[in-house]
């Protein structure tokens, strides 16, 4: 996959940096301390730390004779009593290393980090930037990940223990009849499957969907009680903002100028159709009906179904006056007390003129119908 690296593993202590997730720090004085120690380099990293889709080996190297490079992997700070590095690394879950560069008669070496993410679902880099969503609205998105795909059945199965969708059996298509309160305990509980910290609570029943009341996901007003810790590095739904950004082709498209005149404000079926499922070609012999994800064009990001097959839901509510706002915002979010919950994209049953990358609603968090489904978004630790 496509990742953004977030580790630099040539850092040294004559370039003090902060990169994503990766801390170094070093003394002024570069080469001598009080005590007149030499001060190590840092060890080298390879691979460089980012979100993988597969299990990890990851090696530690030093150019230094006789040096050794001690490591932890629970958080900790490094020290000559940490882990000895012999040999490479394999992790088969999300993974924070911490290493130093140790030799007798020297001054340890700054400390090296990265957050080695290994993720079920395909996740894309979005460099945030700003855009002018009206001529008196100025929206800033921070740099997030979005999924590459929109949430197959299988994933879902995978996770939850069962399959909500209409159209059973089709383990590559879009999951679909799920609730905004699905798509949460979701969330959830990919996050801590994949060792990430989730960032839906419910109440004061913390995050664990397992400690939450039996009850808490069959009334559509439980969704005041959730609230999103958007600093926590494990998945969640997109913000509406996130979704357009995307859909819009963030700032590729910025820089592109095709922005705004993207697939989604055509009206025009046949290129509609490279890009969309939609009323026009969801029907393959029995009846219209979801399709495998990530058969049409995908957009500038390499996001794929960003309108079409099923819509998406997003983490925002609704209430009526919402968007009567002005200026410039950085990570809006909208009515997250609200018994409403938006949703983006369209689905297999739109009509190709009402397929805009622009195009979003709203309905009650227990709703749930065949045109909806999940795509998750979430941050890097940092």
């Amino acid at each position: 996959m496509n990742s953004k690296s977030i580790l630099n593993p040539f850092l040294t202590c004559a370039l003090s940096l902060l990169v994503a997730v990766i801390v170094m720090s070093c003394n002024e004085r570069l080469v001598y301390l009080e005590e007149s120690r030499f001060v190590l380099e840092p060890p080298f990293v390879e691979p460089a730390a980012a979100i993988f889709t597969a299990e990890q080996t990851v090696w530690l190297k030093t150019e230094i004779p006789d040096a050794e490079i001690r490591y932890t992997l629970d958080g900790s700070k490094p020290n000559v009593n940490s882990n000895l590095y012999a040999d490479s690394l394999h992790f088969t879950k999300t993974s924070h290393i911490r290493a130093i560069t140790v030799k007798e008669g020297y001054n340890d070496s700054p400390i090296v980090e990265g957050y080695y993410s290994l993720s079920t679902c395909e996740m894309v880099f979005v460099e945030g930037s700003e855009f002018d969503m009206a001529d008196d609205l100025s929206i800033i998105v921070s740099d997030f990940f979005i999924g590459k795909y929109e949430v197959t059945q299988a994933e879902f199965a995978a996770v939850m223990g069962f399959n909500p969708s209409h159209f059973k059996g089709k383990s590559d298509h879009p999951v679909e009849n799920v609730t905004w309160f699905d798509a949460v305990e979701f969330s959830n509980r990919l996050s801590i499957a994949e060792g990430l910290a989730p960032c839906y609570s419910y109440g004061g029943y913390g995050t664990d969907p397992d400690d939450w009341p039996y009850n808490w996901n069959i009334n559509y007003q439980n969704a005041r009680r959730i609230s999103c810790n958007f600093n926590a590095d494990g998945y969640r739904l997109p913000t509406l903002f996130e979704r357009l950004y995307a859909s819009f082709g963030g700032k590729k498209a910025l820089q592109q100028g095709t922005f705004f005149n993207h697939y989604g404000v055509i009206n025009d079926s046949a290129k509609i159709g490279d890009y969309a499922w939609y009323s026009g070609n969801s029907n393959t012999g029995e009846g219209r009906s979801t399709q495998p994800v990530g058969l049409k064009k995908p957009n500038e990001l390499g996001l794929y179904d960003m309108i079409g097959n099923v819509e998406n839901w997003c983490w925002d509510g609704y209430v009526r006056g919402m968007f009567d706002i002005k200026g410039t915002h950085k990570d809006p979010v909208f009515a997250k007390n609200s018994y409403y919950r938006l949703f983006a994209g369209g689905n297999f049953i739109s009509a190709g003129n009402t397929l805009k990358v622009d195009r979003f609603g709203a309905t009650l968090a227990e709703e749930k119908v065949s045109q909806m489904g999940i795509r998750l978004a979430r941050r890097l630790h940092n």
